[in-house]
């Protein structure tokens, strides 16, 4: 047997006549026939896995061929077994036009801009008037990109050919588009056969619980402890449970251990972004950690949280929380949690770590990142927020363990896996 192969989507939010690569055409590409891949092929339809993992992935899309063709657009060329790099520049050199995310966001935007940077377009996106007021040189460096409004718009624009590539979270077309009730693309598996994945991006970091690192390894242990029993705790509809609560303050539902060279991707995104602002950085090497408190004073776990709501709200949930970890710790260990500020951002909670006025912070990856070049030995990230791996990269193409997750060899063999290039065991089938 050989699996078909087609494609979808409509988009309404942007006005055709402002893409100029894009006019022409009728339809929709999920009505697209495209070739059968070999009968051996890697099926991939967007299976979430058991696994929790501590990052997401931007993934960067176009269509087949054919199903452009359907659609009156022009062929790109890309074929199996083209690099990445060929296939960026045929969507360059066809004016392709790159449908993203507004700049504040990590999988729509930051990443994938950081993506085309690493692979040599270095002036990222641009719209279509100020790529056409470049310099052939620089027109070299750039893309043409339009913000596509929200991740379905994304799915929708691509597949009725108002732009030719869109970015998103790993995987709109799943999470957006085929999981969605009721929707245009609904259990449609032309989502997958009529679309064509380009590039898979480094890992983009989960929110930490991060510590300063003189913490003995006692209190270290109960926070864990705590934390992922509290997370399990009830649901997140039922009010007071722990899991309850913990969505209700940072959206987590799951944590797993984690150790500072897993936020080696979010370091070296943070010395890129820094650059991008005229700063240099460079990242601490040979990091001499502060030792481990080998006593404690106290049986107290101070923890800072930033605020992710109005502070009363914010104030409530945590001494709500607080029970909940110290009962995970057999009543051992009192939490004493502290709704910071909205002043001083994320700084000002850092801060309290290195200086030990506090034992635990709650940082988003940048945070920790900025943290360790800023007081390196300082800052340790103790766990990290988890969630629902995609089945194709969290189990099938994982490598042996995080270090392999997201080196060269595994993203492109987890991108071939997602057009069914490779088979089961991840051989290559053109």
């Amino acid at each position: 047997m050989k699996k078909n192969i087609k494609l979808l989507i409509a988009s309404g939010a942007l006005l055709a006549s402002t893409l100029a690569s894009c006019g022409g055409g009728t339809g929709n590409a999920i009505d697209a026939t495209v070739p059968d891949l070999p009968a051996n092929a890697y099926v991939y339809r967007g299976e979430q896995s058991k696994t929790k993992v501590m990052f997401y992935s931007a993934v960067i899309y176009t269509l087949r061929d054919e199903a452009r063709a359907y659609i009156g657009k022009g062929k790109f060329g890309i074929k199996p077994g083209d690099s990445e790099d060929t296939m960026l520049k045929k969507l360059h050199d066809a004016n392709a036009i790159w449908g993203h995310m507004s700049t504040t966001s990590s999988a729509g935007f930051v990443y994938p801009t950081y993506y085309l940077y690493q692979h040599g377009y270095t002036l990222g996106f641009k719209t279509r008037s100020e790529y056409n007021a470049l310099s052939e040189e620089d027109k070299a460096k750039a893309m043409i990109g339009v913000e596509q409004g929200t991740y379905p718009d994304g799915v929708d624009g691509l597949m009725t050919g108002t732009f030719d590539v869109t970015c998103g979270f790993m995987d709109t077309r799943y999470g957006s588009a085929f999981v969605q009730d009721g929707g245009k693309y609904h259990n449609n598996e032309k989502l997958f056969t009529n679309t064509y994945t380009i590039a898979v991006t480094d890992p983009i970091m989960n929110d930490t619980i991060s510590i300063r690192a003189s913490l003995s390894e006692a209190k270290r242990e109960a926070i864990k402890t705590a934390f992922k029993a509290a997370v399990e705790d009830g649901d997140i509809k039922t009010e007071g449970t722990g899991a309850y609560l913990l969505y209700q303050i940072y959206s987590h539902t799951g944590y797993v251990d984690a150790k500072d060279s897993d936020y080696d991707s979010a370091k070296n995104m943070y010395v890129w972004s820094e650059k991008q602002k005229g700063n240099t950085v460079t990242i601490p090497t040979d990091v001499t950690w502060d030792a481990k408190d080998t006593t404690d004073e106290n049986n107290v776990i101070n923890i800072q949280l930033v605020p992710s709501n109005d502070a009363q709200t914010l104030e409530n949930r945590a001494k709500a929380l607080a029970p909940i970890l110290k009962r995970f710790t057999n009543d051992k260990y009192t939490f004493n949690i502290t709704p910071g500020t909205s002043q001083g951002g994320y700084e000002t909670p850092t801060q309290a770590l290195v200086a030990g006025q506090t034992d635990a912070v709650f940082l988003p990856a940048a945070s920790y990142a900025s943290a360790f070049v800023a007081h390196p030995g300082k800052v340790e990230v103790l766990l990290s927020a988890a969630r629902a791996g995609y089945k194709v990269q969290a189990d099938d193409f994982a490598g042996n363990g995080s270090s392999e997750m997201f080196d060269e060899a595994h993203k492109i063999l987890q991108r071939k896996a997602m057009n069914g290039e490779v088979d089961a065991s991840g051989k290559d089938l053109y």
